[in-house]
């Protein structure tokens, strides 16, 4: 009589494993905070890294690695830069860095002079990017919309930074 009072349980128990492994494993858990130590794939490109110099209070300049691997600070022209700021950053604050190379899609950058549609993009002093090569700078991608000066928000086709490279 007992093994019949177990078989209700037990059919209950089974109807929720099922449920859980058909609708469980299919739920993602979303939110905009930044994790430090934030460890796995990350499938969009993007990847939070700590400021660790100044702050930065203009969104979309060219960064590189900072002294530890999680860490940034503003490119400067002829050092090889890890992607683009998305964010505006305090000292010690994590913020979202745009991976050039492996960022989905097309990305802001701040032009530092006139930039044509097409042309390619090469780092610049601070953090953004030049119209014009030179020897020791990084091919960043290329423009895909115009900048009239110094300044000026433009969109990049972004591509992994090429030293030396005149053209993509």
């Amino acid at each position: 009589m007992k093994s019949l009072k177990l078989i209700p349980s037990t059919i209950l128990l089974a109807c929720l494993n099922i449920a859980n492994n058909l609708f469980g494993k299919y739920r993602e858990v979303v939110c905009n905070t930044v994790i430090p130590g934030d460890v796995g794939l990350h499938k969009d490109g993007m990847v939070p890294l700590k400021c660790i110099t100044a702050a930065i209070t203009q969104r979309y300049l060219l960064v590189q690695k900072g002294t530890n691997d999680d860490e940034f600070i503003v490119n400067v022209a002829t050092t090889r830069p890890w992607g683009v700021i998305t964010d505006e950053a305090a000292i010690d604050d994590y913020a979202n860095v745009a991976i050039l190379g492996a960022i989905r899609g097309t990305v802001r950058m701040v032009a530092n002079a006139a930039i044509t549609v097409g042309t390619p993009v090469y780092t610049a002093a601070a953090g953004k990017v030049s119209p014009t090569f030179g020897a020791t700078l990084y091919m960043v991608g290329r423009a895909l919309t115009a900048a009239a000066a110094d300044g000026d928000y433009i969109e990049v086709v972004p591509c992994f930074p090429l030293l030396n490279s005149a053209t993509l």
